[in-house]
This record gives C-alpha cells, structure tokens and sequence, in this order.
C-alpha cells in the first residue's frame, strides 16, 4: 500500500471591502503546497465573531473536512503610545488586506470555501471557492 506523505497547504488571499456599499470581495493570490506537518498549536482558537473569515476544507462530494477562523484581516488594532507617554490602542479599518491561511491537507481535501460571518445564521456570506489539490 502506497502511503502519501503529510502535507502542509498554504492558502494566500485578498479581501476587499467597497467603501460606498460595504461589499466584501476576496481573491486567491497563490496556494503553496509543502511536505511537512504542523506542529501542534497550543493557542486556542479564536472565538468567531461578526465580520471573520472563515474557511471550510471540503471532500470531493462537498462534505465539510476542517474549518478555520481568522479574524478579520480588514480591522487592525495598532498601539502607540500618545502625547502624556501612554500605551494606547486604537482599531483601524483597512479597505484591502493580504493575510495567508496554513493547515495540514486531510485526505481527501478537494476544495476550500472562504466566507465572512455575518452572523450567528450559519449561511454566511461565501466570498470565494477555491480547488486546493
């Protein structure tokens, strides 16, 4: 029996939000694909709230494999410290960022769907569908 080697996917996109009607729009700029496993990550994952990402590795007859969160790539918090010599933070709204996704391809893994929570409604806005392998 043939045993395939573990393999690491990278995904790299674009998100874009429309300033005059909110829209988002994603575009894939690359995918990488590398030998390799991923260590164990010892962070929780991230509490999805309204305006992440999140991206569901699907099979071949589109049943749901993995799925990830990313927090939104389009609001950075950024700290500084202001004129009386204070750490502060403040929330900046992007209207383009690049942000890359990494996970160890399942077997079986055909395609990746990226979508932005708009809610707790579990049909979130799908942004993009990608063939990952």
């Amino acid at each position: 029996m043939l045993e395939v080697s573990p393999r690491i996917l990278f995904l790299n996109y674009e998100i874009t939000r429309d300033s005059l009607n909110s829209a988002y729009t994603a575009q894939l700029i690359n995918t990488v694909v590398a030998n390799g496993s991923l260590k164990y990550d010892r962070t929780p994952p991230i509490q999805p709230i309204t305006g992440d990402l999140e991206l569901q590795v699907l099979d071949a007859a589109q049943q749901i494999i993995t799925t990830l969160y990313i927090s939104n790539p389009l609001d950075k918090s950024v700290e500084f410290v202001n004129d009386s010599g204070e750490l502060q933070q403040k929330m900046i709204s992007l209207e383009t960022a690049q942000f890359s996704v990494r996970l160890q391809v399942e077997p079986g893994a055909s395609s990746a769907i990226l979508k932005r929570i708009t809610g707790p409604d579990p049909e979130n806005i799908i942004l993009l569908k990608t063939s990952i392998l």
